[in-house]
């Protein structure tokens, strides 16, 4: 017999396809650097742990890189921060890439970092005092997916459909 419990319950929902699975640039950016990260990992038959580390970029040893980086999201100084501290492993994983990787076996591991690139062309600027920022506004063009580059606001035309898959997660708060 199942039993009710009067604990508090935590319940989240998160899209993972369709109209729904749209990613901020944060997320775009962690999104694409783990999965530079798996592709390197198959190709040199080391951990992704491993891959990280050597890459620069801790962040994505965790499974969330906003918890990983522990910051109140709300305010702006703070959001700035982790957008500085992510832009900069995503950098120093790229230029392990440009410098270990040659063209060969940079071919599986283009499509992502094409993706970078254009996330940070549209998503991201350089304030006058040289730290990077999201650019305010909405790029017409804005990637929002990762893996479906055509994807915009979570189809790719207005004849597809809208259905949305969803994961959902339940947590007991006690």
């Amino acid at each position: 017999m199942a039993m009710i419990s009067s604990a508090p319950m935590a319940i989240d929902s998160r899209p993972l396809a369709g109209a729904g699975r749209v990613e901020d640039t944060i997320n775009l950016l962690g999104h694409a650097a783990r999965s530079i990260v798996r592709v390197a990992s198959k190709i040199a038959e080391r951990p992704t742990e491993e891959i990280c580390r050597k890459a620069g970029i801790p962040l994505l040893l965790a499974p969330s890189i906003k918890a990983r980086l522990d910051l109140d999201w709300s305010d702006p100084k703070q959001e700035a921060l982790g957008i500085q501290m992510l832009e900069q492993q995503v950098s120093s994983q790229q230029q392990r890439v440009d410098r270990h990787i040659d063209d060969v076996v940079e071919q599986p591991l283009r499509p992502y970092l094409d993706a970078i690139t254009q996330v940070r062309d549209r998503d991201l600027e350089t304030a006058e005092d040289g730290t990077v920022r999201v650019r305010q506004g909405v790029a017409p063009d804005r990637r929002i997916f990762i893996e479906d580059a055509e994807m915009r606001h979570g189809r790719k035309t207005h004849e597809e459909n809208d259905e949305v898959i969803s994961a959902r997660t339940s947590t007991r708060m006690e």
